[in-house]
């Protein structure tokens, strides 16, 4: 894609989401944007100004139609989200429009943009740093509100303060090795040894901190998986339906109806959860029954939260004793009893007591009761609230956490020489520093852009 080589084209692109809506936007970005759109705005302003909204009508430059209207506004260079000459049209959000609309354009002079190429020109021109530039895709494409919390963080800038930060410190002591080095000749120490590894110590921890943060951030984008395990027929794939409000799974009074895991993904007050109903557990004789309880055991090892139903008019001693044998395999685990409809008296204290669960983890209703939907979506919802980190900043790019730790390993290189050899210190200080500089953009190749921005939608 190589889109520095392309920087003199005038590029246009739809910067609104596919589909059919009230408002389109058309940005147009180049040296000639206002050229190319003075021939589809009819009667463009004589002087007009900067950032400043005009009404106008767009027209067919060859028969002179009038195809559209809507407001068009343009930003002059640094002043753009690309820090270029940049014109946005917005008109109707029609599909169809719209693409005879860039059509046009590409005909009066202008490119189609490739993907993330108006980001790439932002960065490119210096209004973001590498790691603003993909915290905006991140923020874009995140699936909850946590994730979005910690990209826009990331996108405001508040990562590439830390990293211009230990920049500086990392500098500091280049600076202070490299002075060292001139003046080995003439017995003048710069800076003793215990000194540079107290700098140093400091640097590492700094880093080590950011660094123990993607061990959560990694994770926040997926969607959550929730597992309904337990004892076959204890209501799991009313349950299914119920949360899912709607009916994904077939219901049946005969055991073993469920054989093989059914998926709904769905999305509660901005978090995607993906709801797994699972094989009962039970004693068959049925090969393929069989496999399909193995496989729920195996779905909920991995899932991030297993409810496990238990039928309150059956035996509740027995369903215990099978959960007991099972939950040290979850992650982690909440509980469900359900069918308390079929039960005239059920004592949720005694049962805390006997078993030695907190009441927290427990939940009490019934799969044929509407209104428990809205508990027990409250109930799931609450418990992955109550998992969110409250770290100011988290790393949530693999990329970035990578270049931390081949840093964080030059840095404690230099820590672990034996005696104080200013060249070889100077050496992985360099390569330390080079790391952090690769996350900002300030060294990079045409290949990691590539990688980067291809993965942006087209039009941003």
């Amino acid at each position: 894609m190589n889109l520095a080589s392309r920087l003199e084209d005038t590029i246009c692109g739809i910067a609104t989401a596919p589909g059919n809506g009230g408002v389109a936007i058309i940005r147009v970005s180049g040296p000639l944007a206002v050229d190319i759109c003075k021939q589809v705005i009819k009667s463009f302003p004589q002087n007009f100004s900067y950032r400043k909204s005009f009404f106008f009508h767009f027209i067919n430059p060859t028969s002179k139609e009038i195809i559209d209207e809507g407001l068009f506004i343009v930003f002059e260079n640094k002043q753009s989200f690309t820090g270029e000459l940049v014109v946005e049209l917005q008109v109707h959000g029609n599909s169809v429009l719209n693409q005879l609309q860039l059509q046009i354009l590409t005909s009066c002079g202008a490119r189609l943009s490739e993907r993330g190429e108006f980001t790439f020109r932002s960065f490119y021109n210096g209004k973001t740093t590498l790691a603003q530039a993909e915290a905006l895709n991140s923020f874009i494409l995140s699936n909850n509100s946590n994730y979005a919390k910690f990209a826009y963080k990331i996108l405001k800038g508040d990562l590439s303060k830390i990293i211009n930060i230990l920049e500086a410190d990392i500098l500091g002591l280049l600076a202070l090795t490299e002075a060292s080095i001139d003046f080995s000749t003439e017995d003048i120490e710069i800076i003793s040894k215990q000194k540079f590894n107290e700098k140093l110590v400091a640097i590492i921890a700094e880093i080590e901190k950011i660094v123990l943060t993607f061990q959560s951030g990694h994770n926040l984008n997926k969607a959550q998986t929730v597992c309904l395990f337990g004892s076959a027929n204890t209501g799991k794939s009313s349950l299914m339906n119920l949360i899912s409000k709607e009916e994904v799974s077939i219901v049946s009074n005969l055991e073993g109806t469920t054989r093989d895991s059914v998926k709904n993904e769905i999305l509660l007050q901005n978090v995607k959860l993906e709801i797994i109903d699972t094989a009962g557990l039970r004693v068959t004789n049925d090969d393929i029954e069989t496999k399909g309880i193995e496989f729920s055991k195996k779905r909920a090892v991995k899932s991030d939260l297993v409810l496990f139903v238990i039928d309150l008019s059956n035996s509740i001693e027995q369903q215990m004793k099978l959960f007991f044998s099972e939950k040290e395999n979850f992650l982690n685990w909440l509980i469900v009893l359900n069918k308390a409809d079929l039960v005239k008296h059920f004592d949720l204290d005694k049962f805390c007591s006997q078993y030695r669960i907190e009441k927290e983890k427990i939940i009490l209703g019934s799969a044929l009761n509407k209104d428990f939907s809205i508990d027990l979506q409250s109930f799931i919802l609450n418990f992955f609230r109550s998992q969110e980190t409250q770290s100011e900043l988290i790393l949530i790019h693999q990329r970035h956490a990578e270049e931390l730790k081949k840093s964080y390993n030059e840095l404690t290189t230099c820590l672990a020489l034996d005696g104080f050899d200013l060249e070889i210190l100077s050496i992985h200080l360099k390569e330390a520093l080079y790391c952090l500089q690769r996350i900002l953009g300030k060294q990079y190749d045409d290949d990691l852009l590539d990688r980067i921005f291809k993965e942006f939608c087209l039009g941003k």
